[in-house]
């Protein structure tokens, strides 16, 4: 097979420092932004925070996605649309706190630039929580410290960042179940489980990622972890990575997404949180087919969770390692989460 060739300003970016490749695609992907619906930025106070998320045919998260980030108090959610055509930008205009912007630049070649270009654009002062259209935050103890109060903790201690672990939600149906999409799905409870037991570690100073991408980050946990695989893993056969930096600050001149999981030159927290994450539901084969031509450097995996849903629609993800989830502290006691005896302290829980 003859190699795809390489155009002359392809190989000049490759040879340029990626600082400035960066300053390029940010300055392109905001020279194509279009606002569609709501305020076009948001000024923040302390103990404040906005979403960002960028977008492409998410109506079938849509509408418990806003009404799940407006109610744990996050100020304003800022969608960046790619594209949708499907209600995700109807069901967004329906809200006063919600703001659609648009840019149709392709996510595969762009998806860095695209958040880091929505949070430095619409997200003033306070904190950003950068997250996909079916990734709902949730951080130890919340029952105990409101979110404001969460950001105060950060804020009093000179934090900028917060690591982030993402939890694979699925059911204890067959995988059958996830070529049958429903736009009336209620998946925050039919896809209660998750199982980390095939999820493996590795020392955050000790990862080649971290170093790459990490390496003037603070930790306020120095035995800090990256976790990758799980039963992502098991199912697209990729040892994906499960650790993001979501939740920053946007005015400390913070390195944004360099690499779309990590932000650099920040003091991240001595407390971390947990994404749920609902990939693994009715709308999955869709949206693995959407992916498959967006990412090409994980369309194999969606490639091969396609083939497992067609061949074997009796398999079932739940076994007997799986656990139902209740709220983010129990992640602590599996050591996929961190706190410290401050934070604890803080939410009241130790003297």
């Amino acid at each position: 097979m003859t190699p795809p060739r390489v155009s002359v300003r392809s190989k000049a970016r490759q040879l340029m420092p990626r600082t400035v490749r960066q300053r390029i695609s940010t300055t392109r992907v905001r020279q194509a932004f279009e606002l569609l619906h709501g305020a076009p930025d948001v000024e923040l106070e302390a103990g404040q925070a906005a979403v960002t998320c960028l977008v492409k045919n998410g109506d079938y998260y849509a509408q418990a996605f806003i009404e799940h980030y407006l109610s744990a108090g996050f100020r304003h959610i800022f969608l960046l649309d790619n594209g949708s055509d499907d209600a995700t930008v109807d069901i967004a205009r329906g809200f006063e706190d919600v703001s659609v912007y648009r840019c149709l630049l392709p996510v595969g070649s762009y998806q860095g630039a695209l958040k880091r270009a929505i949070a430095q654009r619409a997200v003033h002062g306070g904190w950003c929580l950068d997250v996909d259209i079916d990734e709902f935050f949730e951080y130890p103890h919340s029952n105990r410290l409101k979110l404001d109060e969460f950001l105060r903790y950060l804020d009093e201690r000179d934090f900028t960042a917060v690591l982030t672990q993402m939890v694979d939600m699925f059911s204890d149906e067959r995988i059958a179940s996830l070529a049958a999409s429903s736009s009336n799905d209620d998946f925050q409870t039919r896809y209660r489980y998750y199982d980390l037991s095939a999820a493996r570690s590795e020392p955050y100073r000790a990862s080649t990622l971290a170093e790459r991408f990490a390496a003037r980050n603070q930790l306020g946990n120095p035995e800090s972890e990256l976790f990758f695989g799980g039963i992502r893993g098991e199912l697209f056969g990729l040892d994906c990575l499960l650790t993001k930096h979501s939740l920053f600050r946007t005015d400390r001149d913070l390195e944004l997404f360099s690499q779309v999981h990590f932000v650099n030159r920040a003091s991240v927290a001595d407390v971390s949180a947990a994404i749920l994450h609902y990939k693994l539901v009715s709308n999955c084969y869709e949206t693995s087919v959407l992916n498959h031509e967006a990412f090409p450097a994980t369309r194999q995996g969606y490639e091969d969770l396609m083939k497992l849903i067609e061949s074997k629609p009796d398999h079932r993800i739940r076994t007997d390692t799986a656990r139902e989830f209740d709220a983010a502290e129990d992640l602590l006691d599996q050591g996929f989460l961190f706190a410290s005896p401050d934070y604890l302290q803080c939410a009241g829980l130790v003297d």
